[in-house]
């Protein structure tokens, strides 16, 4: 992954009551911040004023201008972007969330999940998100299910980065990572963000 993508992440529990959160919250834009009250659980808005909150944390580290954030804008998908730069991305998963900027104009796509179980039927109704190399190593590792977990957050951040949705076919993106292609020969890099045990994440550029 190439140096100038910043990745940070921390925990939704960072905020011990109603009263942390929303001091903190005050830190953002009011249209970010009405973009975060209009979510409709307290999990959901706690994820999203954390994911702006790195994204403030980040361009303040990289020396850019904290005022880029009041450039948010979002695609039809829903998709955050500043229209003044730089390229972001930001995942969540349970408590966990994450954000990776890159300052250049490629585009950047990551993703995070817990660990958790799967069943036999429920790989069989993922069937078509893996190769078949990508399901002989899977069910070859001693630990199958993070494995799977390893494979769908390569391919979330690549489809994440390209802006066009899950609508994209996951078994169609082939490759063990660090690089993943599509049939059309569209190559990504893809390198891991380590959470310790209970998480798995990649984050993903355009490669060329």
């Amino acid at each position: 992954m190439r140096a100038e993508t910043l990745i940070l992440d921390a925990s939704t529990d960072r905020w011990p009551d109603e009263a942390a959160f929303f001091a903190e919250l005050m830190r953002l834009p009011l249209a970010e911040q009405a973009h975060v009250l209009r979510k409709k659980t307290p999990a959901a808005r706690r994820a999203a004023a954390l994911g702006r909150l790195l994204l403030l944390d980040a361009l303040a580290r990289l020396g850019l201008p904290l005022s880029l954030i009041n450039s948010m804008q979002y695609a039809p998908s829903g998709r955050p972007f500043l229209a003044a730069g730089p390229a972001f991305n930001i995942s969540h998963s349970q408590d966990r969330v994450v954000c990776a900027v890159t300052p250049g104009a490629r585009r950047v796509g990551v993703d995070v999940e817990a660990v958790r179980p799967f069943s036999a039927d429920a790989f069989a109704d993922l069937a078509e998100t893996m190769t078949p190399a990508q399901w002989a190593l899977i069910h070859a590792d001693p630990a199958p299910a993070r494995r799977f977990l390893a494979f769908w957050t390569m391919k979330e951040s690549v489809v994440k980065a390209t802006g066009r949705g899950l609508a994209l076919p996951l078994g169609d993106l082939a490759g063990n990572g660090p690089l993943l292609s599509w049939p059309d020969g569209e190559t990504w890099a893809v390198a891991e963000v380590a959470f310790g045990d209970d998480y798995v994440g990649h984050v993903a550029t355009r490669v060329g």
